[in-house]
């Protein structure tokens, strides 16, 4: 072994080197950076990748200060072997260095896997949108050759899951972990380390894959040569305005904004041609676009007054009230004003990435000892409503306009009166009371068996596990843990920037626009119940001895609790289908109280996941089993037989598969497109699906009467809703024999009973 020092700023190793020194990392730190990422690696990791007669170097490697390295002699992996018999820890050591950064590629590949997959459907969607409109105004629409060329995901982009899921297991394991098992398995550790290097060279050209495949979805939004939305989007704008002066161009400026707040979000696209072309907008559009413009009620002066005074330092207020120790409450108040003050606030380099996991730190454990607080206050301060509520923290990174908005909405916002739409607070709230058990965690395990798990594994006696299950701080911590902390990064939708304090920066709607009241959200569940009827029914078994009821299968409708999360975010998410093993219970799902998206595409989505898992709850093991018939079984023929089926023509065939690899080879997310296509086009007439999906998707998801009775006259739909009328009399028949009965009987029907009776009338 030899000792090489490094000062600040010097080049240790540039990308593609091959070297046959293994180095380690014995003080200091190093930049590891290459096109589509950058890491620190500190004290104990290893540089470059182990391959069998040398290193392999895949980052440009910088010293970020005065850096020392072990350096060792490697020819062939015999060479890691004696490392590890010499240097007592060197095996913990090395091994968790390649374990980790494996996890840091992978993350690498998630992110942008995850920002293609948005950016591309996004592009898509205001495409189609772009060619709707261009009908709707009478204009020649333009075609924008990238999506043709770029097409939709092939399955060459996808890892394997499999992958994923074991280095995130082993990334919870310790140095010492790692140490204690290695330590003395020299070949192991080996073995350990080549499997490791062989998995990261696996790993990198999809990342490379994906860069390149995101560098031409940037184009697809803005680009040096004009062919991209938001061109096509500012024409269609000025020809439809020129071709007629009373013409409502709304629809057009509003998927504008949205382009140029998608632009502007996107840190990779070049700032300069940004604002040059920025300058067209408003030379056609007259002013420049501003999204992130604050609403505020109308009130007077005195009212404004009292408000901006109660708002003025609310980072005080709220770090006052959670009583978090002084040192905090002063740290969050300076990470606020350098958030406050960043030129970018979603700048991927190390500094801001470090500023925002900082924040989120602070912001949590303010929450939740604020929320304990609260349990035992009467009359709550607006301010730290907001925070609960919305996330509020700063009318600073907020702005004092936004802030005052969300003062007056805090002060008017009042329960669900259907009972199951919740703030994270009011459902904070109903975890601690009891009224609610918390959600599932990451691994699918509730709070009673992750409790008996710990009964299992010794860690808790059965006094303390029946303790446990009384204690309501733990039933909150164990939900705030795992589910908020998630799915308030999930349902915000851009994990990799992600902050909990609610900014500015990500108003990409007014908030009086984007706000998700209970009443917004019952009116998209109507309208989805109104086509598909029996979206959240469920069969279950009726008993009533005391009337001569021993056994009857009726459909009870059981709607999901929604959970609002504290942010301002564009994605919904279907977290768990039933609560604890009654298959009668009610489905969870989160949104953002302020949501980016348009409120019934997200809600069909997250009908079309639920229907998905329920069926997979139900049928258990044998979900994808044609020989027991479901929905999920038959969905998953379809797509496995589609090649051989002489009931698809060439072109659908084709079609499928591109659609196939767009869903990455996901069977769930095709048919949750499918149930998309089928409720928001199919069921107001719109053909949009091939034969086997529309066939499969009535005959589990029928329509309802009302749209039953207008498409029949359609000889796509005509034989199978005359198959299901047929089926349904036989089952109103059985039904009625039974009714029949207990009026012989002079047995006063039930209520369940009258609801499935309706249940077979809609």
């Amino acid at each position: 072994m030899t000792g090489m020092k490094f000062t600040k700023d010097t080049m240790v190793r540039h990308e593609g080197d091959r070297d046959t020194q293994l180095c380690i990392i014995a003080s200091g730190s190093i930049k590891a950076s290459s096109q589509f990422s950058e890491m620190i690696l500190g004290k104990g990791e290893v540089l470059g990748i182990c391959e069998t007669d040398n290193i392999y170097y895949p980052f440009d490697y910088t010293s970020l200060e005065d850096t020392t390295l072990y350096v060792y002699s490697y020819t062939t992996p015999a060479d890691i072997a004696s490392l590890i018999t010499e240097n007592p820890g060197a095996a913990g050591m090395v091994t968790s260095s390649f374990s980790s950064k494996c996890n840091s590629f992978l993350e690498v590949y998630t992110a942008l896997l995850q920002d293609c997959q948005n950016l591309y459907d996004s592009a898509a969607e205001h495409y189609d949108k772009y060619q709707e409109l261009c009908s709707i105004y009478h204009i020649e629409p333009l075609t924008l050759p990238g999506m043709g060329q770029l097409n939709e995901f092939t399955i060459d982009s996808v890892i394997d899951d499999w992958l994923l899921n074991y280095y995130t297991a082993l990334g919870s394991t310790t140095q010492t972990q790692w140490k204690q098992f290695y330590e003395g398995r020299p070949n192991a550790c080996v073995g350990f380390i080549m499997k490791s290097s062989a998995d990261i060279m696996y790993i990198l050209p999809f990342c490379e894959r994906l860069h390149r495949y995101l560098d031409m979805i940037y184009d697809l939004f803005l680009s040096d040569f004009n062919l991209d939305l938001y061109t096509f989007y500012l024409s269609l704008y000025e020809q439809a305005q020129a071709a007629s002066a009373d013409i409502d161009l709304t629809p057009v400026r509003n998927i504008l904004d949205a382009i140029i707040l998608e632009i502007n979000n996107e840190t990779h696209i070049d700032k300069q041609l940004i604002e040059s072309r920025m300058t067209e907008y408003r030379d056609i559009v007259g002013t420049k676009s501003n999204a992130n413009a604050s609403v505020t009620t109308t009130m007077n002066a005195e009212a404004l007054k009292k408000i901006t005074d109660e708002l003025n330092n609310s980072i005080d207020t709220i770090t006052g009230y959670a009583e978090i120790p002084e040192v905090d409450a002063r740290r969050f108040r300076t990470l606020l004003q350098q958030y406050t003050q960043a030129a970018d606030r979603n700048a991927s380099d190390d500094s801001a990435r470090e500023l925002r996991k900082q924040l989120t730190a602070l912001f949590y454990d303010c929450y939740r000892a604020a929320f304990f607080k609260s349990l035992n206050d009467p009359s709550i301060p607006t301010v730290i409503k907001m925070f609960f509520y919305f996330g509020y923290v700063d009318e600073h990174v907020l702005g004092m306009e936004n802030a005052v908005f969300l003062y007056t909405l805090a002060g008017r916002m009042t329960p669900d009166s259907k009972g199951n739409i919740f703030t994270l607070y009011d459902w904070l709230i109903e975890i601690y009371n009891g009224r609610k058990d918390p959600c599932i965690n990451d691994l699918n395990i509730d709070y009673t068996a992750y409790l008996h798990n710990l009964k299992v594994t010794g860690k808790l006696t059965a006094d303390q596990e029946a303790a446990a299950l009384r204690n309501r701080e733990q039933r909150v911590n164990f939900e705030f843990d795992n589910m908020f902390r998630l799915t308030n990064k999930v349902t915000f939708g851009r994990i990799t920037t992600f902050c909990p304090v609610l900014s500015d920066h990500n108003l990409y709607k007014q908030l009086d626009s984007a706000y998700l009241s209970p009443d917004a959200i019952h009116k998209a569940l109507d309208q989805i119940r109104s086509i598909d009827y029996s979206a959240y029914y469920r069969e279950t078994i009726y008993t009533n001895p005391d009337k001569g009821i021993t056994k009857e299968l009726v459909q009870a409708e059981v709607l999901p609790d929604i959970i609002l999360m504290p942010n301002i975010g564009s994605r919904g998410v279907m977290w768990q289908e039933i609560t604890g093993r009654k298959r009668n219970s009610p489905a969870r799902m989160m949104l953002s109280i302020f949501s980016t998206e348009e409120l019934y595409p997200t809600m069909v989505r997250l009908t079309g996941e639920f229907r998905w898992e329920l069926c997979r709850r139900i049928q258990g093991v044998r979900w994808n089993d044609i020989s027991e018939r479901s929905l999920t079984s038959d969905y998953c023929d379809y797509l496995d037989t589609y090649k051989k089926n002489r009931d698809l023509s060439p072109e659908a065939k084709d079609k499928l598969k591109l659609a196939i690899q767009k869903a990455r080879n996901s069977s769930k997310e095709m048919f949750v497109r499918d149930y998309m296509d089928y409720v928001m086009f199919e069921g107001v007439g719109s053909i949009r699906m091939n034969k086997l999906a529309r066939y499969i998707l009535f005959n589990y998801c029928p329509f309802s009467k009302a749209v039953r009775e207008n498409m029949i006259s359609n000889p796509l739909y005509k034989e199978i809703i005359e198959r299901y009328i047929n089926k349904n009399k036989q089952a109103m028949h059985l039904n009625d024999m039974v009714l029949q009965k207990m009026a012989n009987s002079k047995i006063e029907v039930p209520a369940e009973m009258k609801a499935h009776r309706m249940f077979l009338q809609m």
